[in-house]
């Protein structure tokens, strides 16, 4: 069966969340003091632990990580806090595609 569920997680600098493989992120945002993702799953198919990384708005992000994809940006605190919630994967970042996605995000 095809549904979307939510996961809640914790707003921390690494997460795990396990859901069904292939499943896609429609959304990252706060509900009601919680982070939240919706996520389209099919239930038929296995479980597998997808890992996040989350990083506030003026911090750094590590060049020498897994980080690949951007999920979203969400706040916390009644918008006090932003954060930028990244997927991690097997295509490590550099310097030089670092400075590529975001010059791609501000053209």
């Amino acid at each position: 069966m095809i549904v979307i569920w939510k996961y809640e997680f914790e707003v921390k600098d690494f997460v795990d969340i396990k859901m069904p493989k292939d499943s896609q992120i429609l959304s990252v945002q706060d509900q009601n003091g919680v982070a939240c993702l919706w996520v389209l799953i099919n239930t038929k198919r296995p479980e597998t632990i997808r890992k996040f990384r989350i990083f506030g708005t003026g911090n750094s992000l590590p060049v020498n990580e897994d980080i690949h994809k951007y999920i979203g940006t969400f706040q916390t605190k009644q918008g006090l806090l932003v954060w930028h919630l990244f997927e991690c994967g097997n295509k490590a970042l550099n310097n030089s595609n670092i400075v590529s996605i975001f010059k791609n995000r501000l053209n």
